[in-house]
């Protein structure tokens, strides 16, 4: 959609995110003279739509495992850190598994990928 939009000269409203619903109603507003450009278009804003509703029946249903399933009180305790909401606590959750199985923080940390540093020379390796 924002190459075709590109390649007619239209650009984002000023002070608007992409895809945002204000975006949107922009482009609901746009025709063009061409009637098979026209169709494009609204071919291209009818799949941005079908995908937006596809995305919150997913999040619907993802909430409704998360409220629903045995990893329910992590995937609750996951979110009370900050910047961490529903979907990011059930991705977590899901890849995690069982937290136990990981003796210390450093180890959680290791297989997430998240030591940002390695000192490694031969047997010794120190991790920052």
């Amino acid at each position: 959609m924002s190459s075709f939009l590109l390649r007619r000269g239209i650009d984002t409203p000023n002070g608007t995110k992409r895809w945002s619903k204000i975006f949107m109603r922009s482009l609901e507003s746009l025709s063009f003279e061409h009637r098979a450009t026209q169709v494009a278009f609204q071919e291209y804003l009818h799949a941005a739509r079908e995908a937006a509703t596809r995305v919150e029946r997913f999040e619907a249903e993802i909430h409704t495992w998360a409220t629903e399933c045995s990893h329910a009180p992590v995937i609750k305790a996951l979110q009370t850190l900050r910047g961490v909401q529903e979907l990011t606590a059930v991705t977590l959750a899901a890849e995690i598994g069982e937290f136990s199985r990981f003796r210390n923080p450093e180890q959680l940390m290791a297989y997430a990928g998240l030591v940002p540093r390695e000192y490694s020379s031969g047997l010794s390796s120190r991790r920052g």
